[in-house]
């Protein structure tokens, strides 16, 4: 998912979390979740959020903010190790973008954690 800030101000995911607080005109969201982004960058991206992910240790899940400059050069921001799990939250989008319902999402994560616990 791509989120872009309308006034510049890096406070945009604050209220994503927060159902009906997003206001149209302070934050964009890409017309399509996952956003509209050639191969290439996707995978850039998808790099170095995997990486920053792995360099911490997280399992089974996290989420990963990244920013991209006017070069192209990336930088992870942070890792959220425990991203929301609500109907406005991110990580249930972005599942949902690629056919995975809720209750499939939990079911999936419960089971990522007995595997790797097992």
């Amino acid at each position: 998912m791509f989120l872009l800030a309308a006034n510049g101000v890096d406070d945009s995911l604050r209220s994503v979390e927060t159902v009906g607080a997003l206001e149209p005109s302070f934050i964009i969201r890409s017309p399509s979740c996952p956003a509209n982004l050639n191969d290439e960058l996707t995978k850039k991206i998808q790099k170095v959020a995997e990486d920053a992910c792995n360099a911490i240790g997280c399992e089974p899940y996290a989420r990963a903010d990244v920013m991209m400059d006017a070069d192209g050069n990336m930088f992870c921001l942070e890792v959220n190790t425990l991203p929301g799990m609500t109907a406005t939250s991110l990580v249930p989008q972005e599942a949902k973008a690629v056919g995975m319902d809720f209750p499939t999402l939990c079911d999936y994560l419960v089971e990522l954690s007995l595997k790797k616990n097992n």
